[in-house]
């Protein structure tokens, strides 16, 4: 699958020098080539090298890869690594080599990639339902930054894997997906397209949270597809066991709690710190009671479970009533 470069493209240039600390840190040579906007230096994303960025008038843009000659030969003669060896059989052209680095450099066209093993498969799918419930405790705790940090950046980045494996196991394994996401609009499936768009949240709890669960829905499609395909076992055992976990944490009133096997406890409450009875904290939070009604309990309990005065705003209600009945004031025995 390829796409020529266009008017949008970069330009990649090499350049291999005995002195590559003069073209990292000074600018009048790339200043010589046209009217700069802006320069600066980082590392490669492959080779752990580093290369100046330059931004010229009218937006374009060259990424300057500065190598030792020392670098070089070791790339060349140790091989390449596989994913610089991805980018150079998308082409390349050598412009000048005075010291014959390059007359070693050798791209081997690109084999069939192996499909994930059984293992490799698992260990990414339990990967990312940890990271659905650690994202949705983020969310519970109020720290959205985080949450859609995680839930837009590593979990998509786990969720382009599993669009990846679904792709190649649908149209053979030697089916090009390009690399981090590129052209994906290209190779993925349309309907998996279709329902991308749901995943990507704004910075706002209740987006966050939709965002976060079709991100984890879309991945079970994903899975569901990768497997039939590859003959794989489905996990939908784990899917069933986290996704109540994930609702739970984010609010959602129809499902189990994660806390202490309770029985259908819906999710915790809070309370003010202005609404505990002299440092005590009600610890009542199910189908069985309501909030006023676990207040008036507390206040009735002046004898009972005393905690330290919070030192903070806000105390936790992460305790529940059982569904077969406990009282309130065997709840509060027990925190």
């Amino acid at each position: 699958m390829k796409f020529p470069a266009d008017a949008l493209s970069d330009l990649d240039l090499v350049i291999i020098t005995t002195n590559p600390s003069r073209y990292l840190n000074e600018t009048a040579w790339f200043e010589a080539l046209g009217e700069v906007l802006l320069s600066f230096i980082e590392e490669t994303g492959v080779g752990q090298q580093f290369e100046r960025r330059v931004l010229y008038q009218g937006g374009f843009d060259v990424d300057f890869a500065i190598l030792s000659n020392g670098a070089a030969r070791m790339l060349i003669e140790g091989g390449l690594p596989n994913e610089l060896m991805d980018v150079f059989r998308r082409g390349f052209r050598v412009l000048i080599d005075k010291d014959e680095v390059l007359e070693k450099l050798s791209v081997a066209p690109e084999g069939v990639p192996s499909p994930p093993t059984v293992q490799d498969f698992t260990q990414h799918v339990n990967d990312f339902l940890y990271h659905a419930v650690w994202t949705a405790k983020k969310v519970r705790r109020g720290e959205l930054w985080v949450a859609k940090s995680c839930c837009d950046g590593y979990m998509k980045r786990l969720l382009l894997r599993m669009m990846e494996w679904q792709a190649r196991a649908i149209h053979g394994w030697d089916y090009d997906t390009w690399f981090e996401g590129r052209f994906l609009e290209k190779w993925a499936e349309p309907g998996i397209l279709a329902d991308l768009s749901k995943t990507f949240a704004h910075y706002e709890v209740g987006d966050i949270k939709n965002a976060l669960l079709q991100t984890v829905e879309l991945h079970r499609r994903l899975t569901k597809d990768a497997c039939r395909e590859l003959g794989y076992v489905v996990p939908d055992d784990k899917y069933s066991e986290i996704l109540p976990l994930v609702r739970s944490y984010v609010g959602c009133p129809s499902q189990c709690s994660p806390h202490r096997n309770l029985r259908q406890c819906q999710p915790v409450s809070f309370l003010r710190h202005s609404d505990a009875t002299d440092g005590r904290i009600a610890k009542l939070s199910s189908p069985l009671f309501g909030l006023e009604d676990a207040k008036n309990r507390l206040s009735r309990n002046t004898t009972k479970t005393k905690l330290p005065r919070p030192t903070s705003l806000w105390w936790k209600a992460s305790s529940f009533a059982y569904r077969d009945h406990k009282s309130a004031n065997e709840t509060l025995r027990e925190v």
